[in-house]
C-alpha cells in the first residue's frame, strides 16, 4: 500500500487558494472549518484505501481541498443568489442529485423554520423560472410528499 501524505494545508495556503478563486473574505472562516472537517474525515478513512482506490498524485490533502472547492463553489453561488446560509450549506454539503438536494434542503430547513423553507424554495424556483405556477406546483408537491 502506498503512503498517503499526512499534512494539512496551512491556513495561509488555504486563504491564498480562496483569494485566487475570488471567494468573499466573509466566508473564509467557514471554509477553513469545512476543509478541516474534510481533511479529518479523509484522514480517518485513509486506512481503508488501497492502491486501486487512489491515483498516484492523490493524497488526503488533495482530496480535502477538492471537496472544499466543490462545497465553496456551490455555497457562494447560492448565497450570492440570495439564499440563506442554512439552505446553501445543506445543498453544498449534499451528495444527492440536484432535485433530491432541493427536497433535502427544504425538509431540513422546514423542521426548524417552515416559513423560511418555503421562502427558500420559492427563491430557488424564481432563479429557475418566473412561472408562478411552477412555484405553486413544487410547493404543493413537496408538501404532499412530506405528509
Amino acid at each position: 500500500m502506498k503512503k498517503i501524505e499526512n499534512k494539512e494545508h496551512t491556513k495561509e495556503e488555504l486563504i491564498a487558494i480562496f483569494k485566487k478563486q475570488n471567494i468573499p473574505e466573509k466566508w473564509f472562516t467557514k471554509f477553513l472549518e469545512y476543509y478541516k472537517f474534510c481533511y479529518d474525515d479523509l484522514f480517518e478513512d485513509e486506512g481503508d484505501f488501497d492502491d486501486e482506490d487512489l491515483k498516484e498524485e492523490e493524497t488526503v490533502q488533495s482530496g480535502a481541498i477538492y471537496c472544499t472547492n466543490l462545497y465553496t463553489k456551490t455555497f457562494v453561488e447560492l448565497t450570492d443568489n440570495g439564499h440563506s446560509v442554512e439552505w446553501a450549506h445543506t445543498i453544498a454539503y449534499s451528495i444527492l442529485d440536484d432535485e433530491q438536494k432541493i427536497y433535502e434542503a427544504y425538509e431540513e430547513l422546514g423542521k426548524k423554520n417552515p416559513e423560511l423553507a418555503k421562502k427558500e424554495l420559492i427563491l430557488h424556483c424564481n432563479n429557475l423560472s418566473t412561472d408562478e405556477d411552477l412555484e405553486d406546483t413544487i410547493t404543493t408537491f413537496l408538501n404532499q410528499v412530506r405528509e
